[in-house]
């Protein structure tokens, strides 16, 4: 049998994808937790905190030389901390996600 999108490509009529077996036991993702869920909330929110902060002095980087754009870096990261600080919710790092 050939495939339709592609007439080169001979598939065998008898091919099927088996489903994966599902033990007895329970396991992290049939519970619904994720593993470094708290890790992942954190990311989530610095990567937010520094798309908000690059597109403020997105302008001033482009324009400036090496030694200010050091000293821009610095100034960045300190309002990135600030601004995840502030966006963070109140989450114990023992929760479970």
């Amino acid at each position: 049998m050939e495939d339709d999108q592609n007439p080169h490509v001979s598939i065998p009529s008898d091919s099927r994808i088996a489903p994966a077996k599902v033990g007895k036991t329970h396991s992290a993702q049939s519970s619904g937790i994720v593993d470094g869920g708290f890790t992942n909330l954190v990311c989530g929110v610095e990567l937010e905190a520094r798309r908000i902060v690059e597109e403020k002095y997105a302008d001033e980087w482009n324009a400036s030389g090496l030694l200010h754009r050091w000293r821009l870096q610095r100034k960045m990261d300190e309002e990135i901390a600030k601004l995840v600080e502030q966006k963070m919710p109140n989450v114990s790092s023992r929760a479970l996600f």
